[in-house]
Formats: C-alpha cells, structure tokens, sequence
C-alpha cells in the first residue's frame, strides 16, 4: 500500500530534468534518444518522492517498449507532462486492461508498475491518460488540475 502523499510546493521542470539524466543511462546501450523541453520552473502541488518514482516509471516502461533506436520525448509546462515515446504502441485489446493489477505485456513483467502510477496519480487527484495516438506515437500525459482521475 502506498502512502498518502505529502503535498508541498515542488519544482516539476528540476524533478522531470533529473528522471530523463537517469533515463539516459538506460537509453545509452540502445541508441534511444531522450530529449525535454520544459516551460522554466514549473512548480506544482504534489509529493516530491511519489511523483519522482511515477516520472522514472513512466520513463523505464517508454525505454522498454522503444526498444532501440527509437526516441522519447519528455514535455512540461504549467498544466501538463507528456511522455511521447515511438515504440510500437498500444494493441487495442490492451487499451482497457493497461492499469489493472498484474497486466503486463512485457515476457518478465510483474503488472504493478503502471498499477502503481495509477494509485499514485489518483491519490494527487491528477487526470491522466496512456494512448498511442494516429500518428503511431504513444503519450502518456499527466494533467495537474485536482479534481479527477483518469
């Protein structure tokens, strides 16, 4: 069970800087290439350490499915974070069961992972949502207006 989130006042853009240096390590050895353009010092409400493990989780998950060669894009500004990543997407019939607990499409995969960011993001109240769009790109996006969830 995760804890409940502190909430203080944190700076998204140095938060989301340091996950993509870590992903960078990883993304080295299989010719990913990681870019961030981020609006400067974003601030947002949230608990530094949970949304810290959402961010390199989300990031760990872009670098697995793009394989190699292929390319991640990290997005802040005052409203949103977007993961773009050109890996081979969603399957359709995947589409609705990407949360829930011990789904994985990965051959060593546990399933908690994106289970987890889910808890994580609800407990924040954030609107979030994981797609492969027309243009064959996947995204997943975090809206940090409180209110909802998924």
């Amino acid at each position: 069970k995760l804890p409940d989130p502190v909430m203080t006042e944190i700076n998204l853009s140095q938060i989301a800087e340091s996950a993509v240096s870590f992903c960078r390590q990883s993304a080295l050895g299989r010719n990913i290439t990681v870019e961030i353009s981020s609006s400067a010092n974003v601030s947002i409400i949230a608990d530094r350490q949970l949304i810290e493990q959402v961010l390199v989780n989300i990031l760990k998950n872009a670098v697995e499915s793009v394989g190699a060669d292929g390319m991640i894009r990290v997005s802040v500004n005052e409203t949103c974070l977007t993961v773009t990543d050109n890996g081979p997407g969603i399957a359709p019939e995947n589409v609705d069961r990407l949360f829930s607990p011990f789904f994985s499409t990965k051959p060593n995969g546990h399933g908690i992972g994106l289970m987890m960011i889910a808890e994580i993001l609800k407990k924040h109240r954030f609107t979030f949502s994981l797609v492969t769009g027309n243009d064959g790109l996947t995204r997943f996006t975090i809206n940090f207006k409180y209110g909802g969830s998924q």
